[in-house]
């Protein structure tokens, strides 16, 4: 049985940007180089499936000098889940998701884009 698979090649660039000398150097540890590449890759897709803005975000502050508990505030601030158990940043409608169901189409309501703004503010870094 032969396995598909899709060879995907990306180029890090460690002088322009910290982040990306920070993943270069965890990589470069792992015993198991291409296996951290995939699994970073498909972490990221999976944050971008919470909020389309989350991986670009947590990859900006990414460095040797960002500890552990900013990324945790971050996470905490885009997953805060409201009192009816709703993601307070990505609330679809029941009766528009029935709908959805029968043409296929979805409406998502979103509270302002500055919720998650709201919660971060005074965590981050300068």
């Amino acid at each position: 049985m032969k396995q598909e698979r899709k060879k995907i090649i990306l180029y890090l660039r460690p002088e322009l940007s910290e982040a990306d000398k920070f993943a270069i150097k965890k990589i470069e540890e792992s015993p198991v180089q291409t296996e951290a590449v995939r699994t970073a890759l498909l972490a990221g897709i999976a944050l971008g499936e919470i909020d389309d803005r989350l991986p670009s975000l947590l990859a900006s502050i990414l460095s040797d000098r960002t500890k552990a508990d900013t990324f945790k505030v971050m996470l905490d601030s885009f997953l805060t889940v409201d009192s009816d158990g709703t993601h307070a940043h990505n609330k679809v409608n029941l009766s528009q998701a029935k709908r959805a169901l029968l043409t296929d189409k979805v409406k998502i309501e979103k509270e302002p884009p500055s919720q998650a703004a709201q919660n971060l503010k005074g965590s981050l870094p300068d």
